[in-house]
């Protein structure tokens, strides 16, 4: 059978065009009785994608009526099946198909077609093609058939829309003293107008359509130069050995933070992890980082040992890494126009490396760095497997490993031990362009670096402006991040606030981030909040924005690990204390739940006199009573400490002393030194014992102090802002901006001056 061309998709036999018009009649009378006006569909030059004077692709009318009903073809649909045809459009012959007798048998021949040519060679006829197009039983590739309306129009009616308000707050007096506000609407519009496409239709439909198709053959040519795939011929790709893995592209633009200019456009492919399944496509999954705290005691480390902190970046990590299983093989990936196989199939590729996505991915990379520093003379770390060591003394380098991103610390001057480290690594790696020298910013945070005094201060006040921005939390600044007397509990179901009127989950999520890291004295604000992450009540809200309003206003505050003043190891204070030797203070809040009656466990612990680690954490357990409280408490500080201790040990920093725990609460401590409170403490006897022995093995030692110069209160309850001023400053949480007399003043303080 000779192959169509694509005129005869314009020419119809005589039974076949009467066929047509009886369909197309009885259509429009059953359409009609339904009470459906009949669509003519728009013209082929009205249904092509927006923002390009070149010539446009015809594109497939979007479907009216059910599957199985007739929607005839207009101009337009016969124009895309000659497009389809010419260019070899993937379709989809649906497997549900009433079709009976020898137009029948003709199905079950050409139901497996992946092209219209493929469908005339396999036995269907024009007839055939129509008659399922117009039923919805073929199905066309959506990167090309579904059409992608009013970008254009979107854009410029948002365009305008924040020309108006801007001339309206320039006009509007009021207006001008909430710059906030302005600001808000300007960067909110922003975001829009350069939202990422999600998908690749939205990609190529996008204006900026040729700028996505760079990048996707960009990222594509470099997966060939990593050697990353392999093209597979035909024959071998029908093997059933083979695991086909579905992949996605994700499309970032890279945005200049300084002028809000697009720096490039970047596609990603990734692959769909879970479609592997577990022990025959991937075996161990678990890849480690550092933690915070690790972060936090080495930065520690670097500002007493004048150590500088340089950062790399790995250029396609994962592309690096041989994959450890042959078997796995992608597709096409979606929108690369790649010449088919000879039997007209999609080319299909298997995977040598890793790729972004798979579950195995980080695995590799992680053993595969861990392996590179054993090799250079580094030692791994017990107490956290990304953090490794090497040298004494002056000589001491550091380096933590977050999946691709390396901070490397070594001594000031010693200039050439960190050429030679850059050399090895980018031998055994290719390395990122855009990694430089010194750390500015790691994982986020903001490393400032004070050479001359000797300090180092991390924070995130841009991360913190954006949040308040986008949550519209910068006119009302508040002294501290939750009220002394806000007690939060669960309400009826039809007091929760909707998502629709507050994204409280966004908001709360943000807030545990930046907890987590650089501010802990949002901590229990935001366990507070954490509680109710499903049901938020109205005062749930109010705490949100009260807490957001607070960071706003002190945004430039941060942790400050300074130099001490001899630069020796121990110095000793006017009581007698050794200043830079690790130091925890613990509380608890007995039944601070309202709806559980569980106690609240905060502990802050200190070296050099900065926090390196805290928690905010509700009890598992109900305690009777203060003093069982107190004793869960303990326990889980304790325990912290006994780590953080091997940790300083194996960076080279031996604790000669017990750890000392400042606590309150005195019964807690005559458990401790006293072994006949048995009646007392027999439901928790267990938690008693272990820090009986702890105590014994000179891990800790309790030492008594005020409940008013108890920092950890911080973390158990809310205070008032005189109080909670005090004890952040124990946290040894310092405002850069003011500091540097750089400080800007926020709104409020504008519109008390007006």
């Amino acid at each position: 059978m000779d192959e169509p061309t694509a005129d005869d998709l314009s020419h119809e036999s005589g039974g076949e065009r009467r066929r047509s018009k009886r369909s197309k009649a009885k259509s429009v009378e059953e359409r009609t009785r339904g009470g459906v006006e009949e669509r003519t569909g728009p013209s082929a030059a009205d249904t092509q994608p927006r923002g390009s004077e070149s010539a446009r692709t015809p594109a497939l009318s979007p479907r009216t009526v059910p599957i199985g009903r007739k929607q005839p073809l207009t101009e337009g649909d016969l124009e895309w099946l000659k497009y389809a045809h010419k260019h070899d459009i993937r379709m989809k012959v649906m497997q549900k198909n009433p079709k009976k007798g020898i137009s029948r048998s003709r199905y079950e021949s050409y139901k497996k077609s992946k092209t219209i040519k493929q469908f005339m060679l396999n036995g269907g006829n024009m007839g055939d093609l129509k008659w399922d197009v117009i039923h919805g039983f073929i199905t066309f590739d959506d990167v090309h058939s579904l059409n992608f309306m009013g970008r254009e129009d979107m854009e410029r009616e948002c365009e305008e829309l924040k020309q108006s308000f801007i001339h309206f707050c320039e006009q509007n007096p009021l207006m001008k003293e909430k710059p906030d506000l302005i600001q808000l609407v300007n960067v909110t519009l922003s975001e829009f107008l350069t939202k990422d496409p999600k998908t690749t239709r939205e990609a190529y439909n996008a204006p900026d359509a040729d700028q996505w198709k760079k990048a996707m053959f960009e990222e594509f040519e470099s997966f060939l130069k990593l050697q990353v795939l392999e093209r597979l011929s035909p024959e071998e790709a029908k093997n059933k050995k083979w695991k086909k893995i579905r992949t996605k592209w994700v499309y970032k633009k890279k945005i200049n933070k300084k002028t809000g200019e697009i720096e490039r456009y970047k596609a990603r492919l990734c692959a769909k992890g879970f479609t592997q399944r577990e022990g025959i496509d991937y075996d161990e999954v678990f890849a480690p980082v550092f933690s915070y705290s690790t972060l936090r005691l080495v930065l520690a480390l670097a500002a007493q040992w004048d150590l500088r902190v340089d950062s790399f970046d790995l250029q396609n990590a994962f592309l690096q890494q041989d994959l450890d299983k042959d078997h796995i093989v992608i597709e096409c990936p979606e929108g690369l126009d790649l010449p088919l196989n000879p039997d007209g199939s999609k080319p299909v590729f298997r995977l040598l490396k890793s790729l972004y996505g798979l579950k195995q991915s980080a695995r590799l990379l992680s053993k595969r760095l861990s392996a590179h520093f054993i090799k250079q003379g580094f030692t791994q770390l017990l107490s956290d497997t990304c953090c490794f060591v090497r040298g004494e003394g002056k000589d001491k380098q550091i380096v933590l490993v977050w999946v691709d991103d390396i901070l490397f610390f070594s001594a000031r001057d010693d200039e050439k031990s960190r050429e030679e480290f850059k050399e090895k690594l980018s031998a055994e790696f290719v390395l990122s362009p855009h990694t430089s020298g010194e750390t500015e910013v790691a994982l986020g945070i903001n490393v400032n670096r004070d050479w001359e005094n000797g300090e180092i201060t991390i924070n995130m006040p841009k991360m913190i402006e954006n949040i308040a921005l986008k949550f519209g939390c910068t006119d009302k600044p508040a002294k501290t991040p939750m009220s002394s007397d806000m007690k939060l509990a669960k309400g009826p179901t039809e007091d929760v606030i909707p998502a629709s009127e507050f994204d409280y989950m966004s908001c709360v999520g943000a807030l545990l981030y930046l907890a987590l890291t650089v501010r802990p004295d949002i901590a229990y604000a935001v366990g507070q909040l954490s509680r109710f992450m499903s049901c938020p009540s109205a005062d749930c809200v109010k705490t949100a924005k009260q807490c957001m309003n607070y960071l706003y206003a002190t945004r430039d505050l941060g942790i400050t690990f300074k130099k001490s003043v001899s630069g020796k190891w121990r110095d000793i204070d006017d009581s007698g204390n050794f200043k830079n030797e690790l130091e925890t203070y613990v509380d608890a809040d007995y039944a601070n739940s309202k709806d559980t009656a569980k106690s609240v466990t905060g502990f802050v612990m200190r070296f050099n006199g900065a926090a390196i680690d805290w928690q905010s954490k509700l009890q598992s357990l109900v305690a009777q009573s203060t003093s069982e409280a107190e004793t869960y408490a303990a326990c889980e500080v304790v325990k912290r400490t006994s780590y953080m201790r091997v940790l300083l040990h194996e960076l080279g920093v031996k604790q000669m002393f017990p750890t000392v725990v400042h606590e309150d609460n005195d019964a807690v401590m005559s458990f401790v030194e006293n072994y006949d409170h048995v009646r007392q403490t027999k439901h928790f006897l267990v938690k008693v014992r272990y820090l009986q022995q702890q105590e014994q093995l000179g891990i800790f030692k309790f030492k008594r102090v005020d409940s008013e110069k108890n920092i950890a209160d911080t973390f158990t309850k809310p205070l008032g802002k005189v109080l909670f001023a005090r004890f952040r400053s124990g946290l040894a949480m310092v405002d850069l901006a003011a500091s540097t007399g750089t400080a800007e003043p926020t709104a409020g303080e504008e519109l008390r001056d007006s």
